[in-house]
């Protein structure tokens, strides 16, 4: 008798699974809210390239990756849909993203500044902002937002756009709502001493907890993770996920 691990124990993954839990959010944000699917650390290890071709059919915005090598091994896998990267990269990093023509998250004005020189020898170039509003991570200082809001504005130009704004809850799975009701009075405060149109800019602020426990925070765009996935997002298991992958033996 064969005792290969094949044969002994295997993984399924479900794609109808994974459509659903993507519908689910689509009707929990509305229809009129951009869906950026997360599909870092190779698609929550299920491939992230499955991953997204398995959502193609229902029209996502873009992908979230967190990592320029990751959007760039998608964009070789054929996917032409906006790649941003959420997180800080460093200056070769940055050089891949453009390359690639991914959008990037920028945290502070070196970055930026890096991001615009790229610009000047590849094509336009798209950056997201991120708006530190109590994760302590990365990001602008809300704070601050009329201070650094016309040093971003600086940048811009038909080269380098301005494409989004976002901010991340450190709590939007946690019991008590206080912190991510505050960090979303912070986020609007911010925007609203920026120096941009709020209709210039896809705003988003919804991790997978937050787009099922507080829709009214979607805003122009979410970016559900876990949940996609089967993660329960919610501290008493409502809204809970079809699982998407099983172990079998």
């Amino acid at each position: 008798m064969s005792n290969t691990a094949q044969i002994r124990a295997w993984i399924e993954v479900s794609s109808s699974a994974l459509r659903s839990n993507f519908e689910a959010v689509r009707a929990r944000a509305g229809a009129r809210c951009a869906i950026i699917p997360m599909v870092k650390a190779s698609g929550y290890g299920l491939g992230a390239e499955w991953v997204a071709r398995t959502l193609e059919p229902l029209d996502p915005w873009g992908f979230g990756v967190a990592a320029a090598s990751e959007g760039a091994a998608l964009r070789d896998a054929g996917v032409t849909r906006p790649i941003v990267v959420f997180s800080p990269m460093t200056a070769d990093a940055l050089a891949v993203a453009a390359r690639y023509r991914l959008g990037v998250s920028v945290s502070d004005l070196q970055s930026l500044e890096r991001w615009a020189q790229l610009s000047d020898i590849a094509e336009p170039l798209d950056f997201h902002l991120e708006i530190d509003t109590g994760m302590g991570r990365a990001g602008f200082d809300w704070r601050e937002s009329s201070v650094w809001g016309s040093r971003v504005r600086a940048f811009t130009s038909q080269r380098l756009r301005w494409a989004g704004v976002y901010t991340h809850f450190h709590s939007a799975d946690g019991a008590d709502p206080t912190p991510t009701a505050t960090q979303w009075e912070r986020f609007r405060d911010a925007l609203g001493q920026l120096p941009v149109s709020r209709e210039d800019l896809m705003v988003h602020a919804c991790n997978s907890a937050a787009i099922m426990r507080w829709p009214e925070f979607a805003a122009d765009a979410v970016r559900p993770g876990i949940y996609l996935y089967g993660g329960n997002v919610t501290p008493d298991g409502s809204f809970s996920p079809e699982p998407v992958a099983a172990v079998h033996a």
